[in-house]
């Protein structure tokens, strides 16, 4: 798994390597860095020459002084202590973070449920004590647009971006002042291809603007030119 960044600590490395030259030092970060992205290094002198940037026919002059700083795991791997102590708390974070976001959209969903439910509870209440049917909270076009537009930004629609819940009001909003959902999905498709995956979209918000602008050029009415308007132009032979 590719990371993005490793925590240095600088005291720390310039106390352990003082009395390590300029090369030895630099294999010895080298050899850090790949255990920070693949856990462990190997045993085998060549392929440690080469992860350290270090011809294999010098590696032997090396190879006590910058292995000291690592333990075998294995017949074929060690591994860096320190390194390995921050690859756990890295894990540890991550996973406390995943769970928080899953928390949370679970809380989001049976919030939605919720409010879902209890919409269809009021218009069923409604029916029963009046011959005109009560509207939906929000229509089912507007949830099924609002997930479709979710798809199209790259989401999934399990774990959407917080700021993405109520899109299904945002749509439904923009229904009810005339906005056509082809329209609507027109304008989407055409801003997300000038983005072209430069930017991450978390909410529907974004695209509103464009959206009010392909409405308004299309409710524009094309000029009608009159014959009387027309000048004819005689020109001299």
């Amino acid at each position: 798994m590719a990371r993005a960044f490793m925590p240095f600590y600088v005291g720390d490395f310039l106390a352990d390597t003082m009395h390590l030259g300029a090369a030895e030092r630099g294999i010895y970060i080298s050899l850090i860095l790949h255990c920070w992205q693949h856990g462990s290094i190997p045993r085998d002198s060549r392929k440690l020459a080469r992860i350290g940037g270090c011809d294999s026919r010098l590696w032997h002059q090396y190879e006590a002084t910058v292995l000291q700083f690592f333990d075998v795991v294995d017949a074929a791997a060690m591994e860096h202590k320190r390194v390995s102590m921050e690859l756990r708390r890295y894990a540890e974070k991550r996973n406390k973070c995943k769970d928080a976001a899953q928390q949370m959209h679970a809380k989001q969903r049976a919030s939605a449920h919720r409010t879902h439910m209890q919409s269809q509870s009021q218009s069923q209440s409604q029916n029963s004590s009046s011959s005109t049917p009560a509207r939906e909270l929000v229509s089912r076009e507007a949830v099924e647009l609002a997930d479709a537009v979710a798809v199209m930004c790259g989401h999934d629609l399990k774990f959407v971006p917080p700021q993405w819940s109520g899109a299904a009001l945002q749509v439904d909003a923009w229904f009810k002042q005339g906005w056509p959902p082809d329209v609507i999905k027109a304008a989407i498709k055409k801003k997300l291809g000038k983005l072209n995956g430069s930017k991450q979209v978390t909410s529907i918000k974004f695209f509103e603007a464009c959206i009010a602008d392909l409405v308004a050029s299309l409710a524009t009415p094309v000029p009608v030119v009159k014959p009387g308007d027309l000048k004819v132009h005689k020109w001299n032979a």
